[in-house]
């Protein structure tokens, strides 16, 4: 869609918004999030640079079930520097594509994380006339797909033209937020996570390969180090239904997203679906009936 003018673009906005269920200011988001896809799609790094996390899956439930306000990408390759990440960024910057806005790079710093090349956040600004937005990328270094980046199709909210990119397939989105919970145990502070997995395994409309599911999980375990929580599944799940800490968080998360006729029980036999995939692959109760 063409926009006139700033005025012009405010106003269909505000339309999308009321069509999708979102609110105005995730919607003007979710449109600058589309253009900045659009250039990491069309860019000379559109093989190297992989999309992964709220968008995709946003993309795929709806705006009215799951929004974000950045993009989470994965490198093939590891970025050794601020230097190195600051010219993928603007090569990205630079490619033509049809946009509303004009982006610029803001700013660039490590992440936070344990390992010195973990990744990057990258802040970026959209300017049009009176309008400034900014958006956060978080570049992950190399981090595992399973089996391999897929070349996705998503449609876009506001225009004919799709957008064309390299994805993490959605049993590998579905394996990470599983394993994190898992990991993270009573202090998890990333509920999404759970609301992620269960619309994501309830939505017929996204076709899940159970053997392929079971086996990502397995394979992110097993980078991550924590293997052993698939063995002690029942066990961690227990501990969450009994913490009060987990209970309120998840409680105060659904109330504040218009999700409280979903319960954590609700939640949890999801998971425990997914746990019976992975116990068939691990075969563990053949190793639990050798250990007796």
């Amino acid at each position: 869609m063409k926009y006139r003018n700033t005025d012009n673009w405010k106003n269909e906005m505000k339309k999308a918004a009321k069509l999708n269920g979102a609110d105005v200011p995730s919607m003007q988001q979710r449109f600058i999030l589309e253009e900045f896809a659009q250039k990491i799609g069309s860019s000379v790094y559109g093989d190297r640079l992989i999309l992964k996390g709220g968008f995709i899956v946003s993309t795929l439930l709806g705006m009215d079930t799951r929004t974000t306000r950045d993009l989470d990408v994965t490198c093939r390759t590891t970025i050794y520097g601020i230097s190195e990440m600051e010219k993928i960024v603007k090569k990205v910057l630079d490619t033509p594509t049809e946009s509303f806005f004009e982006y610029e790079l803001a700013d660039i710093r490590p992440a936070q994380k344990d390992d010195e090349n973990a990744g990057f956040i990258v802040s970026i600004n959209a300017r049009k006339e009176n309008i400034s937005l900014n958006l956060k990328i978080d570049v992950s270094n190399n981090t595992l797909i399973y089996p391999d980046a897929i070349r996705t199709t998503l449609p876009s909210m506001f225009n004919e033209e799709d957008i064309k990119l390299l994805s993490y397939p959605l049993e590998n989105i579905i394996a990470e937020k599983y394993e994190t919970t898992l990991d993270r145990g009573e202090f998890n502070s990333r509920m999404r996570d759970l609301y992620d997995i269960y619309f994501l395994m309830k939505d017929s409309s996204n076709l899940v390969d159970e053997n392929l599911l079971a086996d990502t999980i397995i394979k992110v375990s097993e980078e991550r180090g924590t293997l052993d929580n698939l063995y002690e599944f029942e066990e961690i799940l227990e501990e969450l239904q009994e913490s009060s800490t987990f209970r309120t968080a998840f409680k105060r998360h659904g109330e504040k997203f218009g999700f409280e006729d979903i319960t954590l029980n609700d939640v949890f036999e999801t998971f425990r679906e997914i746990q019976d995939f992975v116990e068939r692959e691990l075969n563990i109760d053949e190793c639990v009936s050798m250990k007796v």
